[in-house]
């Protein structure tokens, strides 16, 4: 019971992470350091602060998501990737 709800409180806070990080101006000490560029063959850039931060946070719920399953055998992931009770 304490390990669903733990695992409820990370997966809400990665959410209000998420949006916290977007908002930080661009000389804010919590904000990362951008790696060099890198482009892809169409010129556009393939690893900006947002594409990097949403690579993080997938793989980060993913996991947090699988741990609610395991936790819950009544949950299930449902066609948009959001795991709900059955």
């Amino acid at each position: 019971q304490s390990r669903l709800r733990i695992a409820n409180e990370r997966l809400s806070n990665l959410e209000m992470e998420a949006a916290r990080i977007d908002a930080l101006p661009r000389d804010h000490p919590d904000r990362s350091p951008s790696p060099p560029p890198i482009y892809g063959t169409d010129g556009k850039r393939r690893n900006t602060r947002a594409v990097r931060w949403k690579d993080k946070y997938t793989l980060e719920r993913q996991d947090c998501l699988e741990q609610l399953m395991d936790l819950n055998p009544s949950m299930k992931h449902n066609a948009s990737g959001l795991a709900s009770i059955v």
